[in-house]
């Protein structure tokens, strides 16, 4: 009888983690069956869903979808011609021109030239369509050439604001 009663328990408390599970997936996957979105819950409107500069509602031109976006305006658009100039600048304020791998304030390893981070880095490589190593100062000024290009300047926030970009 033991063996039963804990056996029943075992099936409801999987039963209540599988609903649980599920409707957390319900709020965080939004997006079609090819592209799911993965966010924070929504509010119940969407001005609430922009709170400190963050746009949670998953609403972007790119198809970065992983990722919360950060809605910084950029003060004049990007010409694409002065992309060097900006990547220098930004080059210069992350990491003084060194390669190398620092534990970022967010508990995050950022590597290279241009600091990136893992989920950025493979975000930009899989929307642009190539494969390199942040660590690799060709590279991630490549990829920093096309996420500028794209208008993803939100990426170096503190350096685009210091140099005031944004």
């Amino acid at each position: 009888m033991k063996k039963l009663i804990l056996c029943l328990i075992f099936l409801l408390s999987l039963s209540l983690l599988y609903r649980i599970l599920n409707a957390k997936a319900e709020f965080l996957i939004r997006g079609d069956e090819k592209n799911p979105v993965l966010l924070p819950p929504k509010s119940k409107s969407l001005e609430s869903n922009k709170k400190d500069g963050i746009d949670r509602g998953g609403h972007g031109t790119n198809n970065i979808r992983s990722e919360i976006r950060p809605k910084y305006k950029i003060k004049e658009p990007i010409v694409e011609a002065e992309i060097p100039e900006i990547i220098e600048k930004l080059i210069s304020c992350e990491s003084g021109g060194r390669s190398i791998e620092i534990m970022d304030t967010n508990g995050k390893m950022s590597r290279g030239i241009l600091m990136w981070q893992d989920e950025s880095w493979n975000a930009v490589q899989s929307q642009f369509g190539f494969i390199g190593d942040p660590m690799n100062p060709d590279d991630a000024k490549k990829a920093t050439f096309y996420a500028l290009k794209d208008g993803q300047l939100w990426r170096w926030k503190n350096c685009a604001k210091k140099y005031k970009f944004l």
